[in-house]
């Protein structure tokens, strides 16, 4: 009977592992975790900034993604913020006045001089339109 473990047992591929000598299966990496070797007992990190597809080989992030932690997988740069280069832990933020229209930009070009709507401007429209309404109801009141 001991003929046929031994015959049975295989090692784990890579992008898996076993930590028990008697195990009959293989688990996969965690996310963010790889492992580089066939019969590895343990996944390892992949590291900021980078992740993992199928937990074989890690790959930086690309340019407008980040992952500040290894357990996290690479993230778009929100508005407002963009990634230059891969493999970034964090996004850089636009410059002040400034935004990006999409999440994901990968270069300051990207930041837009945004509109600053003030609260003066559409606080007098609102008075001129009732201006406008009232001046309109005289003008049909007085025709009938």
């Amino acid at each position: 009977n001991s003929n046929f473990f031994e015959q049975s047992c295989r090692l784990c591929e890579i992008g898996t592992y076993s930590n028990s000598a008697n195990s009959i299966a293989c688990t996969k990496c965690a996310e963010g975790e790889y492992t580089a070797n066939i019969g590895s007992t343990i996944c390892q990190p992949c590291g900021s900034g980078k992740f993992t597809r199928d937990g074989k080989s890690c790959e930086p992030c690309p340019a407008g993604k980040f992952s500040p932690k290894s357990t996290i997988p690479c993230e778009f740069c929100g508005y407002g913020t963009y990634s230059l280069q891969i493999g970034s832990v964090s996004c850089s933020a636009c410059p002040s006045g400034t935004n990006t229209t999409l999440i994901g930009s990968t270069s300051p070009d990207d930041c837009k001089q945004t509109e600053q709507k003030t609260l003066s401007t559409s606080a007098t429209t609102l008075p001129n339109v009732f201006s406008l309404v009232f001046v309109f109801t005289i003008v049909v009141l007085s025709i009938k």
